[in-house]
């Protein structure tokens, strides 16, 4: 099948069946007798490990950069944050924490993986993209809904599938693993939390990273705290098993996804950052009641997101509309949406709700309201044992910095 024709069709398999589904659709997603399905075997690993090996030639000193980006699912603005990256602040690596892919997993999830690698692949070839597995990578088939995250039976069965690309496609053993680079080790979280064998083998690595006197960065997906969109059901935002081992340990910083946003905050005394801004829709910021007062975030507006008028008083902040990127190289274009057809109706449309984004620092005062949306990324500069970060927006603005280590 043609790979425009093969985009296509898999975006309609994938309309309502993902993760985060707001109904339980009943639709099977076996294709027809002519229809062909790229596989796994068929599209060329991304292993970060080569590409860490010419990293690990080319630096002898404990000063470099990475990158932490999550979130993207195909985002059609992704390619500029990354130009801006690349372009700009020129990583030595990149972690991501989770749904690069709209649905990785069943018959569908493939040729999620292929678009991938049309949409980034450059970029995972010029330097290391080590990974952290989500929710949309484990997506496909079965479908498991927001209801159902934490049911351990539904979960297990989309896994199986999901996992097995995720490790295909990057060449991985486990979907949980851990690499040393000069002064630091990073480790990487299996979702949706370390338990059982998984935590005894985190614990086994943060200790050792703790007696080799190692910086210790953690990523993954589900945060552990957030004010954005996500339930208490899903995070609890309480101290855990696993986060007394962060602190236990000395973990210098923990980044996730998921709760698409920006947040950072620091639970004893462990700075947890969400970085959830590659170009999925950013969720409305439901928790603030939650937030601590030094707290930095950027969500939706909550009330505009509740259909509710911003209020009295509230200037908003006009920024530079992002511009539309050019598709690159072998990306085939967006399908066509599908248009219901009109059916009149005695009642009256509801009107359109406004998006409004929020953005507040407790740490140096500032809060704005927009209507443009942002792209952002985590950067993080090591330099012996000083270490800080920021986060940049797709317009080159800096949302946020902070000293991590001295």
């Amino acid at each position: 099948m043609h790979a425009l024709t093969r985009y296509f069709f898999l975006m309609l398999l994938a309309a309502g069946v993902l993760i985060g589904a707001d109904e339980n659709p009943k639709r099977d997603e076996k294709p027809k007798k002519d229809e062909k399905f790229v596989t796994m075997d068929e599209i060329s690993p991304f292993d970060p490990k080569p590409l860490m090996k010419k990293v690990e030639e080319r630096i002898k000193t404990d000063k470099y950069r990475f990158a932490v980006l999550g979130d993207t699912k195909h985002a059609t603005q992704f390619p500029a944050l990354v130009k801006l990256i690349d372009e700009q602040y020129v990583p030595d690596f990149v972690l991501t924490t989770g749904d690069m892919v709209q649905a990785g997993g069943g018959k569908i999830g493939p040729g999620f993986w292929e678009k991938l690698s049309m949409d980034t692949g450059a970029a995972m070839q010029k330097r290391p993209w080590w990974p952290a597995i989500g929710n949309h990578e484990i997506a496909g088939s079965p479908i498991v809904l927001r209801k159902e995250l934490n049911d351990d039976d539904v979960l297990k069965q989309n896994q199986k599938v999901g996992t097995e690309n995720f490790l295909k496609f990057y060449n991985l053993e486990r979907e949980y693993y851990s690499f040393t680079f000069r002064n630091a080790v990073f480790i990487a979280l299996p979702f949706k939390y370390p338990k059982g064998a998984s935590e005894k083998w985190l614990k086994a690595e943060l200790e050792a990273a703790r007696a080799a006197k190692k910086h210790i960065f953690v990523f993954n997906h589900a945060p552990f705290y957030t004010v954005g969109g996500k339930s208490k059901m899903e995070i609890e935002n309480k101290e855990t098993s696993v986060t007394k081992m962060f602190q236990e340990n000395g973990v210098l910083g923990v980044f996730s996804g998921h709760d698409h946003g920006y947040y950072r905050t620091v639970r004893g005394g462990i700075p947890y950052v969400i970085s959830a801004g590659g170009g999925a829709k950013i969720y409305p910021a439901m928790r603030l009641k939650e937030a601590l007062p030094e707290d930095v975030y950027y969500f939706g507006e909550p009330e505009s997101a509740k259909g509710n008028p911003l209020p009295e008083g509230i200037k908003v902040v006009e920024l530079q509309p992002l511009a539309k990127q050019a598709p690159v190289v072998a990306t085939p274009p967006e399908p066509t949406p599908f248009v219901e057809p009109k059916v009149e109706s005695k009642f009256p449309e509801a009107p359109k709700r406004k998006q409004y984004f929020l953005y507040h620092s407790g740490v140096t005062g500032v809060s704005r309201i927009t209507d443009q949306v942002d792209l952002f990324s985590v950067i993080i500069d090591v330099d012996g044992p000083k270490v800080t970060m920021k986060c940049v927006s797709v317009r080159g603005e800096i949302f946020d910095e902070m000293e991590m280590a001295k």
